[in-house]
């Protein structure tokens, strides 16, 4: 599956010009996340983009939460349970409000 490139790699910064070999390690390289959208921001190794890709997704993938170093999978698996929480509160905020009318 191909997912939304959102810039190009900056293969010439810190040390990264082996990302560009399909056999890098780790398999995915931590980027950043949008908190806003739960998004996790990732390099796949031998791709030229950075890419994006939704947390609730991402963690039932567990090839490519295997393929980040562990902290870095800890931190999707936080941004997931964090959106996840944020969600329930929202669903019983909207059930409170039903109640009330």
């Amino acid at each position: 599956m191909i997912f939304p490139a959102i810039m190009p790699f900056p293969f010439h910064k810190n040390g990264n010009s082996a990302r560009r070999d399909t056999d890098a390690m780790p398999q995915y390289l931590w980027c950043g996340m949008d908190f806003e959208h739960h998004e996790v921001w990732f390099h796949p190794a031998g791709d030229d983009y950075i890419r994006t890709r939704c947390v609730f997704d991402a963690m039932h993938d567990e090839d490519f939460i295997n393929g980040f170093v562990p902290m870095d999978a800890a931190r999707i698996a936080l941004e997931y349970a964090r959106a996840a929480s944020m969600k329930a509160d929202r669903e019983i905020e909207a059930l409170k409000a039903a109640e009330a009318d």
